[in-house]
């Protein structure tokens, strides 16, 4: 497939002459990239504005609280898959093309939810467009990474956390004014939109280096940068590629990559551990057991419209904060939300009346759906990406995805079957207590790696001894990696 690539036309094309690039078209191609993480925050939103209609009587599909919990399941199953199918096809098929063919499940999954007549057609779908979501979030900043130049990757990566969230926020909005099928038929619409755009985005050059394809590579250089002088960054692609050699998947188990491997493992424990799947999911039958003043539609556009500004604020600021205070925040906060809410909803137990509190686990939630955002969303993602040298890390990448997702699954499938046999409250308050333990465990072990080289993070994982950042070669050392 990726041997019948149509270049884009950069002979007749007005590239300007000087040797300074342009990145609208960068731009304009992270965004069409990105459509892919739009549809996946749109299949997390169908879960949690669907599943109370269609546990309610009156639903064509009427569905049990395990029934339910199934269909909740569907995605997480799915993303245990999806890394493992991206990692065999991302060198085979080329980094544009496994995201193409990645994204025609997202179509085949709002199709069969468009169709459904029982639980297990949406579980099915659901499973479908889970494989998509497990491809896309470790193929996404791969190729993200390889278009677009460093002055703009972070605006590029921002856009990543942006669109999936604003997917999530867009079903919040849309999905209680229409029906089912119509929501299914809306879903549609970002992949037919992608699969429509995406052939006229270039492959990535590196994979074309990779592939011996340099005049391939050097005319996709020219269409994204608009510069026909490209000779320096196509050498340190090659440069990267030389260091690439001699990796495999059992080096990853090496004395030396044991302890990153172990951090990165910890810190997604942190991040899915706290129950962010699970509340997310459950969320509208956690806000009716709170008897807010106001819809459960409002309390779930207010939260993550908050979502949508921290995850962007964390983008710009992480940076400057350092990897280790966000994420050290974002986990002692979303412990203590955790256990506001747990409180809250244990006490009338016991004949306390807090029925006029109802503000406060409301405010919890809030931060603690902002703390996700804000540290234990992005970190693990960021650390991954600098304590691993490129011949390791897209095995540590893969390894991480489908990790995360096998502990997403076991969050999903738990919390209702917990909250049903011991109550709300006690499946809160354990996550509350796994996420202190993570966040104390993370207070020892975890680096900062912000403005560090990358000689200098193997130093702190050998020894343990801070070492001073320098910030005059933080991150274009990081960059270069």
């Amino acid at each position: 497939m990726a041997d019948q690539e149509v270049q884009p036309d950069v002979e007749n094309s007005p590239v300007k002459k000087e040797d300074r690039s342009h990145v609208y078209l960068q731009l304009i191609s992270s965004f069409i990239i990105n459509l892919t993480l739009f549809s996946a925050g749109l299949c997390y939103g169908w879960v949690t504005v669907s599943l109370p209609a269609l546990k309610a009587s009156t639903s064509d599909v009427h569905l049990t609280n395990g029934e339910a919990g199934w269909v909740a399941s569907g995605i997480p199953i799915g993303a245990c898959i999806g890394p493992v199918t991206a990692a065999l096809l991302l060198d085979y098929i080329g980094r544009k093309w496994t995201l193409y063919l990645m994204s025609i499940p997202f179509l085949a999954s709002w199709i069969l939810t468009y169709l459904a007549h029982s639980w297990l057609l949406l579980f099915v779908a659901k499973l479908i467009a889970g494989i998509s979501i497990g491809a896309v979030i470790g193929i996404v900043p791969i190729y993200l990474g390889e278009l677009v130049e460093k002055k703009i990757r972070g605006a590029s990566s921002a856009m990543i956390g942006l669109f999936l969230n604003l997917g999530q926020l867009f079903m919040f909005g849309v999905g209680p004014l229409v029906n089912g099928k119509m929501l299914a038929l809306i879903g549609l619409v970002p992949s037919v939109i992608l699969l429509l755009t995406a052939p006229w985005i270039p492959e990535s050059p590196y994979y074309y280096l990779k592939r011996g394809k340099e005049k391939s590579a050097e005319l996709s250089l020219i269409w994204l940068r608009r510069n026909r002088n490209n000779k320096d960054e196509i050498k340190q692609m090659h440069q990267l590629i030389e260091d690439e050699k001699g990796g495999g998947i059992k080096h990853l188990f090496t004395k030396t990559h044991r302890k990153p491997l172990l951090i990165l493992l910890l810190l997604l424990s942190g991040q899915q551990l706290c129950g962010y799947l699970g509340v997310q999911s459950y969320a509208i039958q956690l806000f009716t057991s709170m008897r807010l003043s106001f819809s459960e539609n409002t309390a779930l556009l207010t939260t993550y419209g908050v979502s949508v500004v921290l995850s962007t604020l964390a983008a710009l600021t992480v940076d400057k904060l350092g990897r280790k205070p966000v994420y050290l925040i974002a986990s002692f906060g979303s412990s203590f939300c955790l256990f506001v809410i747990g409180a809250y909803l244990l006490v009338p137990r016991f004949g306390i009346n807090v029925d006029n509190l109802y503000w406060v686990p409301f405010a919890a939630i809030l931060l603690y759906i902002a703390f996700f955002s804000f540290g234990l969303a992005q970190i693990p993602a960021i650390i991954s990406s600098e304590i691993f040298p490129l011949n390791v890390k897209s095995y540590a990448t893969m390894i991480a995805n489908v990790y995360g997702s096998v502990l997403g699954l076991i969050v999903v499938k738990c919390y209702q079957l917990l909250a049903d046999a011991v109550g709300v409250y006690s499946v809160l308050l354990s996550f509350g207590v796994i996420e202190l333990v993570i966040a104390i465990t993370a207070c020892i072990f975890m680096p900062e790696t912000s403005r560090k080289s990358f000689t200098e993070i193997q130093e702190i994982l050998k020894t343990n001894v801070p070492v001073h950042p320098d910030a005059n070669d933080s991150n274009d050392s990081n960059d270069s990696k």
